[in-house]
């Protein structure tokens, strides 16, 4: 009976073992697709957070900024996790971990208006790096458009900032040129997402959606609106927008993964052009 219960116990033994090496590793490698969109999500989470900032300091509830602010900072952090996975990005995520610290020791502190400049300086240097980081993920083709989508989370929030900057008196021509930067790049990117030849049915009425908040909001933003209705309706339209823009970009990924084990590419020289200068 000894005998046997030793032999069992050497059978066991080793899948025990297999077990646990299997549930220790439980996490697959990324696609470049999907580690495109996680580091354009770096540049998108850092604006969350300022903008829920300046929200606070404006007294402003939509949205629940405490909350938003807590969760952005932890997807940001998640994301740098993922990001060092990768060793083509070692200097970037080193970079950015710095600027992140920096950045994150004012926001998690008592808002004070004076701050602001400061953690835009920080935002933009984290937002060069999360744009160096796609430069060396993107390797042509359908990835590009992966990124184009993912980029309007990004100026969503990016036209949310520099708006509240205006609105709470910062009278700086460098933040409206910023602002309308934005806008701009907003819609030339809308335009090429909407030509894109392999759109599904899904994207292009998530798109459809997205264009009638963008709408929304220039109406805000040219009607001449009161103080708090303009910085309410700021905060809603680029709020939804943001909500749409990363149902798109998910299914921008999935679409790129099935694209890709079928060799489509997905853009044309002239798209990939244009996709790669940002322009």
């Amino acid at each position: 009976m000894k005998n046997k219960i030793i032999r069992l116990f050497v059978l066991i033994l080793p899948l025990f073992y297999l077990t646990q090496i299997t549930y220790a590793n439980p996490q697959k490698s990324k696609t470049s697709a999907e580690l495109i969109d996680i580091a354009g999500q770096q540049s998108m989470l850092v604006h969350q957070v300022l903008v829920s900032y300046a929200q606070i300091g404006q007294v402003q509830s939509y949205g629940d900024p405490v909350n938003t602010r807590k969760v952005a900072i932890y997807k940001f952090e998640k994301n740098l996790e993922i990001l060092k996975s990768d060793k083509k990005l070692i200097i970037q995520v080193e970079n950015m971990q710095s600027l992140w610290n920096k950045l994150k020791s004012i926001a998690l502190a008592p808002v004070k208006k004076t701050k602001m400049v400061k953690l835009i300086g920080f935002n933009e240097g984290i937002v060069e790096l999360s744009n160096e980081m796609i430069s060396e993920l993107v390797a042509g083709g359908a990835d590009h458009i992966v990124n184009i989508s993912g980029q309007q989370g990004m100026l969503s929030q990016r036209i949310a900032l520099f708006m509240l900057m205006e609105n709470w008196g910062f009278d700086d021509e460098n933040y409206t040129q910023k602002m309308q930067l934005s806008l701009d790049q907003f819609y030339k990117n809308f335009n090429l997402l909407t030509a894109y030849k392999n759109n599904t049915s899904q994207i292009s009425k998530s798109l459809k959606s997205q264009k009638k908040d963008f709408i929304a909001l220039m109406s805000i933003v040219y009607d001449g609106k009161s103080e708090a209705d303009y910085s309410s309706g700021v905060s809603r339209y680029t709020a939804q927008i943001l909500r749409k823009s990363k149902k798109t970009v998910k299914l921008y990924v999935k679409l790129d993964n099935i694209q890709s084990q079928i060799g489509i590419n997905g853009l044309n020289k002239s798209e990939q052009k244009i996709a790669k200068s940002g322009n």
